[in-house]
This record gives C-alpha cells, sequence and structure tokens, in this order.
C-alpha cells in the first residue's frame, strides 16, 4: 500500500500559485489571440520616398496635361507663397496633381491582396496648395470615395488625415487616387497611404495559449490527486 501524502498548508499555496499563473497566462493569450497583430501595410511606397522621392510601385495615368509628381514644400516656395518651419521642407515627400496650373485628370493606383471577409483600414493624408480647391476621388476595391481638399499654402497644416474602412473581397484589389482639375493654380496634395488589417495570431502564440491552458488541467489534476491521498 503506497504511503499516505500529507496535504500541508504550504503545499496548498504553491498548487494555488501555479493555478492562477497558468490561468492568467491562458487569459492574456486568449486575449491577444482575439484581438490579432497589427500587420505592415500592405502597400509599397506610400510615404513617396522610395528612391529618395518617387513615384515607384504606384501606376500612373494622366488625360490632358494633367500631372502627378513626387515633391516637397519646399519645391512650392518659388512659385505659390508656401510658408511653414524647416522640417515640412527637408526631405518630406508627397504626391502632387496637377502641378503648374493645368487642365486635366492624374490618377495613381496600386494593387494589393486581401483577405475574404477581413477588415482592412485605408489611411492617408490629403491636402492642397494653391488658392482653391480639387476634388480627390478615392476608389478601393471598386467603391469610390469623394473628397474636397480646400488649399493651405502653410506646410505644416495642411495635411489632413483620412480613413476608409473596408472589409476584403479577397484576392488580388486595387486603390486609387485620382484628381481632375481646371487651370485654378490649385495642386491636391498626397501622402502617407497605407492599407492595413487584422492578421490571424503567429504560430508562437498559438503554442503558448494551448501551454497554458495544458498547465491549468495539469494543475488541477495535481490538485485533486493530492486531495484524494
Amino acid at each position: 500500500m503506497w504511503p499516505r501524502i500529507v496535504w500541508s498548508k504550504a503545499s496548498a499555496m504553491r498548487q494555488t500559485r501555479q493555478l492562477a499563473f497558468s490561468a492568467a497566462l491562458a487569459l492574456s493569450l486568449a486575449a491577444a489571440a482575439g484581438t490579432g497583430a497589427q500587420a505592415a501595410s500592405l502597400l509599397t511606397n506610400g510615404d513617396f520616398e522610395a528612391a529618395g522621392g518617387s513615384l515607384d510601385g504606384w501606376t500612373v495615368t494622366t488625360s490632358g496635361a494633367g500631372n502627378v509628381f513626387a515633391l516637397t514644400a519646399a519645391d512650392y516656395m518659388a512659385c505659390c507663397g508656401t510658408s511653414g518651419s524647416e522640417p515640412a521642407f527637408s526631405g518630406n515627400h508627397f504626391a502632387s496633381y496637377d502641378s503648374g496650373n493645368v487642365s486635366g485628370a492624374a490618377t495613381l493606383t496600386q494593387g494589393f491582396t486581401t483577405l475574404a471577409g477581413h477588415n482592412y483600414t485605408l489611411d492617408f493624408d490629403l491636402g492642397a496648395f494653391g488658392g482653391g480647391t480639387n476634388t480627390v476621388d478615392v476608389t478601393v476595391q471598386g467603391v469610390t470615395h469623394s473628397f474636397t481638399v480646400i488649399a493651405d499654402n502653410n506646410a505644416d497644416a495642411t495635411f489632413h488625415p483620412e480613413s476608409i474602412n473596408f472589409t476584403g473581397l479577397g484576392g488580388n484589389q486595387a486603390v486609387s487616387f485620382s484628381v481632375t482639375a481646371g487651370a485654378d493654380n490649385t495642386d491636391a496634395i498626397l501622402d502617407n497611404v497605407t492599407v492595413n488589417g487584422l492578421t490571424v495570431p503567429e504560430p508562437a502564440p498559438w503554442a503558448l495559449l494551448i501551454l497554458g491552458f495544458g498547465g491549468i488541467g495539469a494543475a488541477l489534476r495535481h490538485r485533486r490527486g493530492f486531495a484524494e491521498a
């Protein structure tokens, strides 16, 4: 016959602490699994800083005299009375539409891949230099949203953040930014374009989650064995 094991108060406290730790670990991992992890942007060169300032990664289409360039606020100082502090002029490129007081249209387009049913956010900054307004048509997954930008020659304040939430249709999709303007001396500008979504947890967190629940089960069995002794 096996000797009777004495269940001491110290042993009970140790088992309780182990059980509490395992439960806390499992709950925290479950919360992380339910929330998901923020993924990197699905777009390339959304800040237009690639290659020292460029439209690399974007497809450019124009009509009439329309155009779009990767510029900085310093490029406007000589012609448009742009003001602002030095950081706004140093290396902060953006996409500028219809520069040169022209009439025409220009569009920037880039493809990306979505998972059907997953939620995504398209974030971007819009503004304008000059003396009027422009309309920027933003199309994502075939749905167009129109934004009116009002010219503000202060480079530190002209950009305004915008967001569009959408549910992925699955497969290859596209986002485009289109401006049609007359000779109104107003240049719409675009910067910091990202598409982000929630991803499933990495394999390691799932393994830790299983391990945490396993620890709870083991602690419960261990404690029951002592209690029955």
